[in-house]
């Protein structure tokens, strides 16, 4: 399989560069942690190259590091320098200047990229998590419309989405510098009741989709725009199956937001789906007073227009939470069946991308289809253009980057789901106050 050759060959050729990355990680997400810390991290990968074999490497891979890790490192190595009195040798200086000289080349070269009419979101300690799961909701237009429908109380979550949202519709349409475009959630994360200190901890996505699926779902009841959560919305029940039955017992219908499929030991999004409603056998199932065999499996009844595959890619062993790093196959179309109809026609619109080595730390970002055929990848504040490849087969080239979540949209409603908004409802813009912060 590609996919399994791309991750060996990204584990051997990023495991330097990914050290380095993750001092820029540390240093951004972890703030208690000390510049001794950080120093001496960076003194056993400095030791390990010399100055012209980093020059490279970053340059070859700067797609999986962020714009601050040249600068943390030529800070600490400055620090390095000049404390205790040490002078600056011939060698180390000829690494600071390669160093500067590489992080003005790759900033242009990130201000270039970067060059996209849509909105990124600032992070605000630890919210990459929550911004990746903002920005695949922003750019469902049926979700958006019904959002703006609502007449919302100031200081709710609702509120402050719709205000986060217009300012992410306005700014997408005015001609502004990529990085002044980026907006911030400060208010919306206030609107959750969250302290400050709850901003550098991070969550999983699947869990705050549910958190704002919660604070929007009684709103939308209210409203008559098409969309909402329902919009996100399937059913599925169970069914049990046994000789000793006339028929088969079917429990009532049970609404789902998101299918989360078991990947481990599988290869395929296929395959794990057909897992998913595979009926297990239960050997010892009471019926009338007699134990025997019986059969327990899910049927999908109804499927929704915009499907979320939530992926189980953490596992517990021995009471530790630890990753799922296996290579998973999936594609851009997708045929699903339920007891309604076969052979419904999905079409990839995100992947929700977790890179990290475990499962409590790394980062979040999100690839989006935001027009069609048009894809883009959005990274907290960062939004650069991608391809359908980059969000797909080429995923594991990234060291520690695997799909979280994929969404998936019907083929006959992906047309007006990508379709841009024209309006924000006065009711919205009025009170709407624009942040960068």
């Amino acid at each position: 399989m590609r996919e399994t050759r791309a991750f060996k060959k990204a584990t051997e050729e990023y495991m330097i560069i990914d050290e380095i990355s993750m001092i820029a990680q540390q240093r951004e997400e972890q703030m208690n942690k000390t510049i001794g810390t950080i120093e001496k991290k960076t003194r056993d990968v400095v030791s390990k190259l010399n100055a012209e074999s980093i020059k490279e490497q970053i340059n070859k891979y700067w797609n999986t590091i962020t714009m601050g890790t040249t600068a943390i490192i030529i800070g600490t190595l400055y620090i390095m320098m000049t404390t205790g009195g040490t002078k600056e040798s011939e060698k180390e200086r000829k690494m600071r200047e390669l160093l500067e000289e590489c992080d003005e080349e790759s900033r242009k070269v990130e201000e270039q990229k970067h060059q996209t009419k849509y909105c990124g979101i600032r992070n605000q300690g630890a919210t990459c998590y929550l911004n990746s799961i903002l920005q695949m909701m922003y750019h469902i237009k049926p979700f958006k419309e019904s959002l703006f429908s609502i007449e919302a109380r100031d200081g709710a979550p609702v509120r402050e989405l719709q205000r986060l949202y217009a300012d992410m519709h306005e700014r997408q349409n005015k001609d502004m510098q990529a990085t002044r475009r980026a907006v911030s959630t400060k208010k919306l994360i206030k609107s959750f009741g969250w302290t400050d200190e709850a901003a550098f901890i991070q969550h999983d996505i699947q869990e705050l989709f549910q958190v704002l699926r919660n604070h929007l779902e009684e709103q939308f009841e209210d409203t008559l725009a098409e969309g909402g959560m329902d919009i996100f919305k399937g059913y599925e029940q169970t069914v049990l199956t046994s000789k000793r039955l006339k028929e088969p017992i079917r429990s009532s219908k049970i609404p789902f937001y998101e299918l989360s499929i078991a990947i481990k030991n599988m290869r395929t999004l296929k395959e794990a789906l057909h897992d998913y409603v595979r009926p297990t056998t239960i050997h010892d199932y009471t019926i009338n007073g007699v134990k025997g065999e019986a059969k327990r499996g899910t049927q999908l009844i109804k499927l929704p227009k915009v499907l979320m595959i939530h992926l189980l890619r953490y596992e517990y062993i021995g009471g530790i939470k630890r990753k799922i790093h296996q290579p998973f196959n999936y594609g851009q179309t997708l045929l699903m069946d339920s007891q309604k109809q076969t052979n419904q026609r999905y079409t990839l619109y995100a992947v929700l991308v977790h890179q990290g080595s475990t499962a409590d730390s790394g980062h979040y970002y999100c690839y989006i289809q935001a027009a069609k055929d048009k894809w883009f990848k959005f990274n907290d504040h960062r939004v650069s253009e991608a391809t359908l490849e980059q969000a797909t087969v080429d995923m594991y080239a990234n060291f520690n980057a695997a799909p979280y979540m994929l969404v998936y949209v019907k083929e006959d409603a992906i047309e007006n789901v990508l379709k841009p908004i024209t309006h924000v409802p006065d009711h919205i813009t009025q009170s709407s106050t624009c942040s960068i912060m």
